[in-house]
């Protein structure tokens, strides 16, 4: 009932902010606007294509967690990141550790249970 959730990105300087934030405006009315889906294919990679694995294997990600209480008394902090793409290799791997634990009941002494609280809709 209480929950936010809001998402950033960080940029190198005021020009490259700029220039992303363009970028994402452009490609939420491509999305958005019909007439403009036609072009939209001619720039995206079809299904089944994207980045080559040479590629794949030199990308990089790293994700800096906030919560807070309701009531600002509480903050946990949290980091995780991977040595690979973020939108194909890595996201296949978790994918593929989530359900390996669910199908093995994998419990590991930093994680509990990591069948618990692991479903089609959230993993």
């Amino acid at each position: 009932e209480n929950f936010k959730y809001n998402e950033e990105c960080e940029a190198s300087g005021w020009m490259s902010a700029v220039a992303a934030s363009a970028a994402m405006g452009v490609a939420k009315a491509m999305i958005g606007f019909s007439f403009l889906q036609p072009v939209l294919k001619l720039v995206v990679p079809k299904v089944g294509e994207g980045p080559s694995r040479d590629l794949q294997m030199k990308g990089y990600w790293n994700l800096r967690m906030v919560g807070k209480s309701e009531d600002g008394s509480t903050q946990l902090l949290g980091k995780i990141g991977g040595k690979n793409d973020p939108g194909y290799y890595d996201t296949a791997r978790m994918l593929l550790e989530c359900a390996l634990a669910m199908a093995l009941q994998v419990s590991w002494p930093y994680c509990g249970d990591c069948s618990v609280g692991i479903n089609p809709r959230n993993s």
